[in-house]
Order: C-alpha cells, then structure tokens, then sequence
C-alpha cells in the first residue's frame, strides 16, 4: 500500500501521494480486500479554484478536466476576464492538474505551466504572454482569438498531409483588417536570439548551379591557358636552343665559333627550366582535373532530385 516519494527527475509508476483522507481510506481498504483494481484506480485530484462564472466537467476518479470560463490562464483575476472585458470565452481541455505532484487536499486554479497536458481555446487573449513565448519576428500578440497546445511532446498526425497557412481571411476576429502575411516560425528551445530565415530550395539549386557553372568555366578557361603554355614553352626551349649555339658569318678563311660555355650553359638551363615548368604545368593539369570532377560529383550528387543526398527535401515544402 502506498509508494516512496518519486525521485527528482523521476515518477513511480504506481503513485498514491497527494490522496486526501478519504482517498487515503478507501485505498486501505481496497488494499486489505485485496481489490487491485480499484487500488489502481486512486490517484491525487486537485479540487478545481473555479471562478463565479466557470463551469467544470470532471466526471471521472482521474485527474482530467473540460473547464468552460472567460479569458482565464491563471488565477481567478488573472487574464482578460480578470480585466472584467465581454467576448473572452475560454474552453481549457486539462489533463494532470499540478502535474508530478498533483494534492487532493488543495484547490488549483489554470496554471499554463504546472498542468501536465492541455488545449486552451480563447475567443480573446494574451497567448504569448500567457505560455511565457519569445517574440520572434511574428511578436506578442495580444487581444486575439488563439489555441494553445502545451505537453511534454505534441505530435500533429495527419494521414493525408499537413499544412501549416496562415492569412485566409481579410480579417481577424475582432474586426480588425488584417493588412499582411504574417509568419510561420519555428522557434527551439524558446531561444529568438538569432532567427533566420529558411533557405527555398529551388531558388537554392539554381544559385549553386550559377556558382558550379563558373567555377566549371573558370577550371576549363584556366586549363586551356595552362596547355598554351605547354605550346609556348616547347617553342621557347626551342628558341633558346637555338640562341646558345647561334653563330654570325665572318668575312674571311676564320670562322666564327659559338662560346663553349655559353653552349652548355644555355643547354642545361633551357634542360632545368623545362622539366620545372613541365612538373608544374602537370601538377596544375591534374589539380583542375581533380577540382573539375569534384564539380561534376557535387552536381551529382547534391543538385539531381534523383540523387539520396539531394539537398531538397521530397516532402516539406515551404513559401
């Protein structure tokens, strides 16, 4: 009968804490008869703090709730009708009031942050004020109609597709003229400090393709220029060749010889400066043929919607 208090962080599966003693009672009981059943079924339910106007549904022995209010996140003076302001209804679909520690023995008003799970509908209020959020770049709004969905985790499920749409009609429901788009936002962690917006894809793909395009013009314009001047090298060790061993006819029987030295100093350095130049020219050829295949391979792989790592998505799409 009964359980350890949960650890922090943690809750017991079975958790009999909070009963009141009448609670307390009929669990002893059904301990001692050796009911399971309705043993099981005992757990802590807060009384509701309801405010004059509110009403409850609350049939069940479990903590799950159908409040009908005014504008009420909180407190009974909290919110707009705390404001004593009309056209404010709220309907509050509440599971685990108190949450991990839920008491019997006390009354709870709307607590947005302590109440395990729930769908607030709000025909006028603060939504972002009341859940604590971030502005982003949509801001707090304020005085409008809203539906707050808070859990542990949310899952939206939807067989035949998802939308997220906003702006469908020409005004809001309070009247007013609603004059522009307004965002879509997905904010982690409720951090707004550094928003960015989402990249298109599309416009993405056509953007790389210009950059892999010039990149691609640049390696072949810069390749024709290196075999060029493969040409215009062979031609010029030519023309050196020529030069070391280049004589001038003399009048007389005396002929005039090229300088031996210069001979085979000419011929070795045109010899050095070649096989330098040839080494470069080869490694800059096999470079821009490496750089130009890792083009091809990034439009491959990253740019054709045929490709498993094409940097669009198949099935999210947004404006």
């Amino acid at each position: 009968m009964g359980t350890k208090p949960p650890k922090k962080g943690t809750k017991n599966r079975i958790d009999h804490s909070g009963l009141n003693p009448v609670q307390r009672a009929r669990l002893q009981q059904a301990h001692a008869d050796h009911r399971a059943y309705l043993e099981s079924r005992l757990e802590a339910k807060p009384k509701p703090d309801l405010s004059d106007d509110e009403t409850v549904i609350s049939p069940s022995m479990h903590n799950a709730w159908i409040f009908f209010s005014g504008d009420k996140p909180g407190g009974t003076i909290s919110g707009r009708r705390g404001q004593a302001e009309t056209q404010c209804a709220q309907l509050y679909l509440c599971v685990g009031k108190m949450a991990a520690s839920p008491d019997s023995t006390k009354a709870i008003g709307n607590n947005l942050k302590a109440d395990a799970a729930g769908i607030m509908i709000n025909q006028k209020t603060d939504i972002d004020k009341n859940y604590e959020l971030r502005d982003g770049t949509v801001g707090h709004v304020t005085g409008k109609s809203a539906v707050g969905i808070k859990a542990d985790s949310v899952r939206l499920i939807g067989r035949e597709g998802i939308k997220l749409v906003t702006n469908v009609d020409s005004r809001g429901s309070q009247g007013q003229k609603i004059e522009s788009y307004a965002n879509i936002e997905l904010i982690a962690g409720n951090d707004d400090s550094d928003m960015q917006p989402l990249v298109k894809g599309d416009n993405l793909v056509s953007a790389l393709a210009r950059i892999t395009e010039s990149i691609s013009d640049f390696i072949e314009t810069t390749n024709g220029f290196v075999r060029s001047q493969i040409d215009f090298n062979r031609t010029q060790q030519e023309f050196n060749q020529e030069i070391a061993v280049h004589v001038h006819p003399v009048a007389g029987p005396a002929a005039t010889l090229p300088v031996p030295g210069l001979v085979a100093k000419g011929a070795t350095s045109a010899i050095e400066i070649g096989i330098v130049q040839i080494n470069q020219i080869a490694r800059t050829i096999n470079m821009l043929a490496m750089q130009s295949a890792e083009i091809e391979g990034f439009v491959a792989n990253r740019m054709q919607p045929i490709s498993g790592d094409f940097i669009n998505s198949k099935n999210c799409f947004t404006n």
